[in-house]
């Protein structure tokens, strides 16, 4: 015996019993979220002068540095450590917590 419901976009033929709902045919795209193609993945050759980009090792006196901010203002205090000792231009206070 078949099932039938109402609503439903199932041929005849299919006996595979569908619940009621929506179908795809009534979902529209939403503007402005781009044409659904995937992002190209960045690569070194992207970057200026082929580096590629992301991590930037710790210099021994940065991690000097950290430590010394860490015993003067504590954990947690990222912020004001990055403010008060010197590192890398690059550096946030994100890196320092991580």
């Amino acid at each position: 015996q078949k099932a039938k419901f109402e609503d439903s976009d199932e041929d005849e033929e299919d006996s595979t019993p569908r619940l009621p709902g929506p179908t795809l045919s009534q979902f529209k795209p939403r503007a402005g979220l781009g044409s659904g193609k995937k992002a190209k993945k960045s690569s070194s050759a992207d970057s200026p002068g082929g580096k590629k980009q992301g991590y930037d090792r710790w210099t021994e006196e940065e991690v000097e540095q950290l430590k010394r901010g860490v015993r003067q203002y504590g954990e947690g205090r990222w912020a004001q450590i990055l403010d008060s000792f010197t590192f890398k231009a690059t550096r946030t206070a994100v890196n320092l917590k991580d």
